[in-house]
């Protein structure tokens, strides 16, 4: 049973989102505020940390929350393909376009688009994206008529956009764009929100693999909140499932044994495995295609540092931004 929370607990208002430590309390009470403003917002916080949830809380405590809340993997789209995907396309507008295609923006019509890895779009469509934000209107691909972004925009990144700039990988103009901004801190910088996390998620997993656990041990707790977490909430979870998975059906209570078996399993962090549409949409690239993709991929991976990324890929800092 969750504990009774104090009258205008800010929690109340997030009921989606599970969070016991103080810096993510603090973070719901300014998220609460934006939701309510007009304003386009950016998300800024590592992989796995909960950006988009945190976008839906949003979204239901906005002015648009009947609208749809639409999200969109930007580093999911081959270049070729974004215009198509964000602005949709005519009957026509290109080889293969057999009927008209309504995209993101117009799916999203009345409510929120989230586009999630902001910092993966390419330098072509940033200024198109701009554009969009500041006339609030766009023509689909292959178009004469003229559709208005009905449509609040929330974006999200793991990168330094700051950075980029400064190396001309972004757009200053669009950064500036999104005045209002919105920081969500690492697992590792909030851990009393890790016993909340497993608390909250281990009957869910109990009952969805038919198990009979009750409970997680204090050391069991002690030791996650020791782990440094580089997968944030999304590893933590995956970590609770797979050990919830192996536990032995008469097992009531989860012990560090189960945990450690699980993360020192974990060959490669949450950051760096790639997603299927990712995987689907690398078959459909062109080599250059390809190699732009890697250089996106290895800044995320290095939260946006150029010198650390290139020297992952064994180039020098020109080399990668040329």
């Amino acid at each position: 049973m969750k504990p009774k929370r104090p009258a205008g607990d800010i929690r109340e208002q997030f009921p989606h989102v599970v969070v016991a430590d103080p810096a993510m309390i603090s973070v719901l009470r300014q998220a609460a505020a934006l939701a309510r403003a007009r304003m386009d917002v950016l998300l800024i916080g590592e992989s796995g940390v909960g950006k988009e949830l945190l976008a839906q809380g949003m979204h239901r405590l906005s002015q648009r929350a009947d609208g749809p809340f639409i999200a969109v993997n930007v580093a999911a789209f081959p270049e070729t393909l974004f215009e198509s995907e964000l602005f949709g396309h005519e009957k026509g507008a290109f080889t293969g376009a057999s009927e008209r295609y309504v995209g993101r923006f117009e799916q999203a019509r009345g409510g929120t688009l989230f586009l999630d890895e902001i910092g993966h779009l390419p330098r072509s469509q940033q200024s198109r994206l701009l554009r969009v934000l500041q006339e609030k209107a766009f023509y689909r691909l292959g178009g004469a008529k003229l559709i208005r972004a009905d449509v609040r925009v929330m974006a999200a990144t793991d990168q330094d956009l700051s950075e980029m700039v400064e190396a001309g990988a972004f757009l200053g103009s669009l950064l500036f764009r999104f005045h209002a901004r919105l920081e969500i801190p690492p697992l590792r910088q909030r851990r009393a929100d890790i016993p909340a996390l497993v608390g909250s998620f281990l009957p869910i997993y109990n009952r969805k693999y038919e198990k009979n656990l009750v409970s997680v041990s204090t050391e069991a707790l002690s030791y996650l909140e020791r782990q440094p977490w580089p997968g944030n909430v999304r590893q933590l979870l995956g970590a609770l499932e797979v050990a919830v998975v192996y536990a032995d059906s008469r097992q009531r209570m989860l012990e560090v044994s189960d945990f450690r078996s699980v993360l020192e399993d974990a060959v490669l962090s949450s950051a760096e495995v790639l997603s299927r549409a990712e995987l689907t949409a690398l078959d459909h690239m062109s080599l250059d295609q390809v190699l732009a993709w890697v250089v996106r991929r290895r800044l995320a991976i290095y939260r946006g540092n150029k010198t650390k990324a290139a020297e992952s890929l064994k180039v020098s800092r020109v080399t990668f931004w040329t």
